[in-house]
């Protein structure tokens, strides 16, 4: 089984020392911010602490890494993480950021015209080099 890495269990440092099982990365992947706590119901707390951090230093899991925070206690934090990552965790999991809403005044974003001979000319590079490989190998035999 693959495994990810993660953060060190005893001290406040970033080193990936820890490991994460796909599954259970897997599961997070998948889970939402009210749907992580069963995901980790059977973790220990020092455990939890540990994946909120390693969620949390991942920008597409940081939103999970928050609610898994949010199961621990500042007590726990604290002691994996020492006092400024632990508390600012621990805050950050009470007291979120609350998201930018979404202007409805811009248009969306669109590809120029202009750019289309950049993609034309690299599609066909993207075939000339298997039509290359294609020659080369058979040139072998």
């Amino acid at each position: 089984m693959k495994t990810h890495p993660a953060i060190a269990a005893r001290s406040p440092q970033l080193d990936n020392d820890q490991v994460v099982p796909d599954e259970l990365t897997g599961r997070l992947y998948q889970a939402t911010e009210n749907t992580v706590g069963d995901v980790v119901a059977g973790l220990s707390l020092a455990q939890r602490a540990n994946l909120a951090m390693f969620c949390y230093r991942k920008a597409h899991l940081r939103r999970v890494g928050l609610a898994i925070a949010a199961t621990c206690d500042r007590s726990a934090l604290v002691l994996a993480w020492g006092q400024p990552l632990g508390h600012a965790l621990f805050e950050q999991s009470r007291n979120p950021a609350p998201q930018p809403a979404a202007r409805a005044d811009r248009s969306p974003i669109t590809l120029a015209k202009s750019c289309e001979w950049a993609l034309n000319a690299w599609e066909q590079d993207a075939e000339d080099a298997v039509d290359w490989a294609v020659d080369e190998t058979t040139s072998l035999h």
